[in-house]
Formats: structure tokens, sequence, C-alpha cells
């Protein structure tokens, strides 16, 4: 038994190291240099710049990778397998404009509290529809809200990073890298702790209570943020970093010294829960409340499903703004006369169109020439970010041929 599980570490081990030497050949390419250098004169918004695209297989990557096509045997080498062979085939499949990084990230184990209080959610499948109960039934309860408290555990990540470095830190960087949050925006936890219909009931008849709990949840976040700089805990996202809803990091605009801050990054808030609330109702309940987080940031982005452009008097203001996303549901043209060249216009075109039958690829290009349009008439520094994908109902191929389709109408 013993020597049987010697043969299976040193045949992964083997599988890893081959796989991690040609991420490093791609990461030392032209072409991925060429991509890096696109993306930072893209973010800085530089004359000159192209039009980036990227494909983020997200939840359907397993019908591109499937796991009968991974080799290791042990679960904990196949979950590195799985990392190496993604970047691989963004390089030599996809095509698009990811950009392979010369490094395996390996993220600090933790765990995080609740906020006192807990929703019961309520499914019948484990990644299908769902409901919850949300426990915050009054606003006589805030009292016994409380902050997150997030607990390192050290000695697991230390030896996470060490099991990694003897793999392969020879071949790549293994880097310890944090990652404590996706969005900053609030407005998620609170309908968890109220209820949607609740809480949008509350902007009329419990509005004291609403800017209460707002005010809590914006404490807790600031107060976490905090915590995470005192303690050095951040990591550059000014690199190849996925930031905001879409796109990556890379930028001349913020410092990647050591220890890394706040100011040094970039930040992120949404707030897809209010797409149906008016623009000045977001501007009393949600809006001040996320501009005194995102103050804290060197660059910022915004949004990611919900529409924009009736609620662009307040989210222009928001500080140092940058990236934009605009949604199937946005104004495509109105977005573009909004963002101009002032913005990266983050466009996320439709993901149904290369979910389902390839003959949507015909609804798939009338979209990108209509976007192709709007933004190449108002001079917009645009990209293009296809998200959210659960599946491609059994043709593979439709992600790079979508790649291919979205570079011949974005050629430049």
């Amino acid at each position: 038994m013993s020597f049987g599980g010697i043969v299976s570490m040193d045949k992964d081990r083997q599988i890893l190291r081959e796989l991690a030497k040609k991420v490093l050949e791609i990461s030392q390419s032209e072409v991925n240099a060429e991509r890096a250098e696109a993306w930072k004169k893209h973010n800085d918004l530089r004359m000159g710049s192209r039009t980036m695209i990227f494909c983020d297989p997200e939840k359907a990557w397993e019908e591109l990778i499937p796991q009968q096509a991974l080799q290791c045997e042990k679960a904990e080498n196949r979950s590195l397998e799985t990392a190496l062979r993604r970047e691989i085939y963004h390089y030599e499949i996809l095509r698009d404009d990811y950009v392979v990084a010369a490094e395996m990230p390996v993220f600090y184990k933790y765990s995080c509290s609740d906020w006192g209080l807990h929703e019961t959610v309520q499914s019948s499948s484990e990644d299908g529809a769902y409901t919850w109960e949300s426990p915050l039934k009054d606003y006589s309860m805030l009292d016994r809200l409380k902050t997150p408290v997030v607990t390192v555990d050290e000695e697991g990540t230390k030896r996470e990073l060490s099991r990694v470095q003897e793999l392969f830190g020879d071949i790549l960087q293994v880097r310890l890298r944090g990652y404590w949050w996706w969005s900053l925006g609030m407005t998620s936890t609170v309908i968890r702790l109220r209820g949607l219909e609740q809480f949008m009931l509350d902007m009329y008849d419990e509005p004291e209570g609403l800017h209460a709990l707002m005010k809590i949840i914006q404490k807790g976040i600031l107060e976490n943020l905090a915590i995470y700089e005192e303690k050095n805990l951040l990591t550059t996202n000014a690199d190849h970093t996925y930031v905001g809803s879409g796109g990556f990091g890379f930028t001349d605009g913020l410092s990647r010294a050591e220890p890394v801050r706040m100011k040094n990054m970039w930040g992120f808030s949404e707030s897809q829960e209010t797409s149906s609330v008016s623009a000045e109702m977001y501007g009393e309940f949600v809006f001040p409340y996320e501009m005194e987080i995102l103050e804290k940031f060197g660059l910022n982005c915004y949004g990611c499903c919900e529409p924009l452009e009736n609620k662009w008097e307040y989210i222009r203001r928001f500080p140092r703004l940058r990236r934009v996303s605009v949604s199937p549901w946005a104004n495509r043209q109105k977005m573009a006369e909004q963002l101009g060249s002032g913005y990266v216009y983050s466009l996320k075109p439709n993901p149904a169109y290369i979910s389902v039958r390839s003959e949507l690829f015909d609804d798939a290009a009338r979209e990108l020439a209509a976007a192709r349009e709007a933004t190449k008439k108002n001079g917009c520094f645009t990209e293009i970010i296809m998200k959210d994908l659960r599946t491609f109902c059994g043709a593979p191929g439709n992600a790079a041929r979508w790649v291919r389709l979205a570079r011949s109408i974005f050629p430049d």
C-alpha cells in the first residue's frame, strides 16, 4: 500500500511539473507579452489601444476540461492540474486576450463568521434555484448584528504553500495571495438579511431603519478592509488578476509596492438588486454608502448585471472610476454616449447565444456588430467579456468559436 502511494505521488508530480513547464513556456511567449501590454494600454485609456476580448467559461469549464480528462490521482493535485490546464486552454484553444502568468497562486485558507443573523436557504438542488427566509424581521433587531470575523488558518495555509512549492516551485512562482472579496457591494447582504421585497418597501415605509442597516453593513466592510491592510493580507490586483466583473488589472496607474495598500488596488462595487429602483432611491439608500468604501481604492470598477444608464448621474461620481459594466440588459448605445473615451466600456454579451444551439451565433454577431457601431462612434475603450456561462449544451467548441467571431467584428 505504501509503495503504491509513492508511485501515485511520483506520477502526479511528473504530470504537474510537465504542465507547469508548458505554462512557463506560454508565459514567456511574444503573444502573451503583447496581451499584457495591450491590457495595460487599455486600462490606462491610452490612445492606440485595441479592443480586449476575454471568454470566461465559469461553470461550463467542466465541458471543456472534463474530470475524466484529468490524469492526477490525488484530489488536491487534480485541482492544481485543472488550474494549469485552464491556463493552457486559454492560450491554445480559446485564443482570447487572457494573460498566462508564470505563477501558481496559493490562497489563504480562512473562515468567516456571519453578521450575527443568517438566512435559512431553501433549495431542491445544490446548484439550482433557491429561496431563503430572511432573519431580520424588524429593525428592532439591529442590535443583534455584528461585523463578521475573518480567521486565517495560518498552519493550513503554510502547509499548502509548502506543498505547492515542493511540487513545482522551481518552475513557477508559487505566490501566496489574498482573495477576501469579489465585490464590495452591500445590497446582496442587505436583502439576505431583510428580503428583496421588504428591502424595496423599506425605502418608503422604514427609511430610517434601512439607513441604519446600510450603515452597519458599511461599517463592517470598512472594519474588515482595515484589518486586511493592517495585517498585510492584501495582494496586488494591478496585474493579471481578474478585477471587477470582467477584465484584468494591468495598469501603470497603481503602485505594486509591498506591503499592498487599498490605495494601490482596484476596488469594485455593484448593486444588481436595485436594477428596478429609481435613480433617486439608489442615490439615497445605496450610493453614499458605496462611495465611502470605494474612496479607499486607487482605481475603481462598477457594475455587473444591472443596467446603469439611468443611474449614471450617481455612478460617474465614484472616485477614480475607470471600468464600467455594460450588461446584456443595458442600453448599449446610451452607455457608449455616457462613457465616451473617459472610461473602460466593459461589454457583457448575452451568454445565451453560445449556451444553446449553434445557429444563435447569428444573433451573437448582430449583438456584437451593434455594439461596435456604438462604441466606435463614441471613441470608447472597449472590452468584450463573455461570462455567466453555465453550459455549452454539448458544444464546447462554441467558446473558441465565439472568440473568433468577436475578433472578426472587433479586429482593432
